[in-house]
């Protein structure tokens, strides 16, 4: 059973972004790992995001994980991915536009050279590699150790912006992440606009390692006077989505 999670962004800037695929900027420079194909690991994620008319959708299968990998072969002939005894065909079944996600909140950017395998959230990785007719890509130990384990359950600890700000001013929210488990994971959220504005939301991707917490920071656009029917009296709120739950943050206007 697939689990979706609707993160509506108001305004017609995501025009730009349907009909193409884009790739996060803190891309893992390391193979992780060996083989007679030129490939990268790029991240292993919860879910994928997906470009929904004019909302960004979180989409997953229950007790999956997403395999996102780079490099010139990793788009090559009849690739597939070995893992826990099976081979699993590349892509996701959706009929909406993949996005990536940068690594602090902003828009995606575009880039073609990636792969995403949907794979079971557990299993053995003794055998995990890309393979193909024209050779092999083997994860690291490390990876493998990451595709075996669950999928770390990530916490957001603050969601915090100024309390107000005069009108015209672009405010900056604060976003900490903390992964208290044994195991790396993947931050994946948007930050929402308020109802009523006709600006885009903003998508933040972030590797967060076992017992450690990250600390991101997104500046929005200028703020307005709220819309009728869409404040709360002078006050607007920004909501943060991310794949583990969501939290409001309120500003007044000055």
């Amino acid at each position: 059973m697939r689990r979706r999670t609707a993160l509506s962004l108001a305004g017609t800037a995501l025009a730009g972004v349907a009909g193409c695929a884009s790739l996060s900027t803190e891309r893992n420079q390391s193979p992780a790992g060996t083989g007679s194909l030129a490939v990268a690991f790029d991240a292993l994620q919860p879910a994928v995001v997906e470009l929904f008319v004019d909302a960004y959708e979180f989409e997953a299968a229950a007790d999956s994980q997403y395999l996102f990998l780079s490099g010139a072969d990793a788009t090559g002939p009849d690739r597939r991915f070995r893992f826990d005894g099976s081979e699993y065909d590349p892509g996701v079944d959706t009929s909406y536009d993949l996005v990536r996600a940068p690594s602090t909140f902003g828009a995606p950017t575009e880039v073609d050279d990636w792969v995403v395998f949907e794979l079971p959230e557990t299993g053995d990785g003794s055998d995990a590699a890309l393979v193909g007719p024209d050779g092999e890509w083997r994860p690291n130990d490390t990876l493998r150790e990451r595709l075996a384990a669950p999928v770390p359950s990530l916490d957001v600890t603050e969601f915090e912006g100024p309390s107000a700000v005069p009108a015209g001013d672009s405010p900056t929210f604060t976003v900490t992440v903390s992964n208290e488990s044994d195991t790396d994971g993947r931050f994946l959220g948007v930050l929402r606009p308020p109802e009523g504005s006709y600006t885009t939301g903003q998508l933040a991707s972030r590797s967060v390692e076992a017992g450690a917490s990250v600390t991101l920071e997104a500046t929005v656009d200028a703020v307005g006077t709220p819309t009728p029917g869409y404040g709360q009296g002078n006050a607007l709120r920004y909501e943060l989505d991310w794949t583990g739950g969501s939290e409001i943050a309120t500003l007044a206007v000055e």
